[in-house]
């Protein structure tokens, strides 16, 4: 993983659907709902699987880490991906070391807030837009998708 991002839009996106979104950590944890903290947060840890690449299956990996250069903490998830929200395969997501409905209630806490309009900056995308995203501090997603609708993007890591 590269501490930033490059995007570049091949491609205009519809204005009305496949949003990319761009959430700073430390706007999710002061939007977070009631009964979740930063503090609450850190020490969890969560695993992601998923039957695409080689049937990925991680684990032990820190729900907040701090960022290298500013020492603040900084959120390390992926967003679970349920088959009805995209034609590529499922990405499952577990927060570990707590009961189901837990871990289900942490996710939908962290997606929650990672979608939040005072959170979140939703980008549509033109052709030979250029972003880039600090890595670390910054989580980025998409919102739905309407099937059929032209959407290319490209993304490197780096350093």
């Amino acid at each position: 993983m590269g501490s930033f991002q490059f995007f570049a839009g091949a491609t205009a996106s519809p204005r009305t659907t496949g949003f990319t979104l761009f959430s700073s950590s430390t706007q999710i944890f002061k939007h977070l709902p009631a009964g979740y903290t930063v503090e609450g947060l850190t020490g969890k840890t969560w695993s992601v699987s998923t039957s695409s690449f080689d049937q990925t299956v991680l684990k032990g990996i820190p729900l907040i880490e701090s960022h290298p250069t500013t020492g603040k903490p900084c959120l390390r998830y992926h967003e679970p991906w349920p088959q009805s929200k995209t034609k590529f395969d499922a990405t499952n997501v577990r927060i570990e070391g707590c009961e189901e409905s837990e871990s289900t209630a942490i996710c939908e806490a962290i997606d929650s807030a990672l979608h939040d309009r005072r959170v979140a900056y939703y980008h549509i995308w033109e052709k030979g837009d250029l972003v880039v995203s600090d890595n670390i501090l910054m989580m980025h997603t998409r919102s739905d998708f309407n099937a059929g609708s032209d959407r290319e993007l490209w993304r490197i890591h780096f350093d």
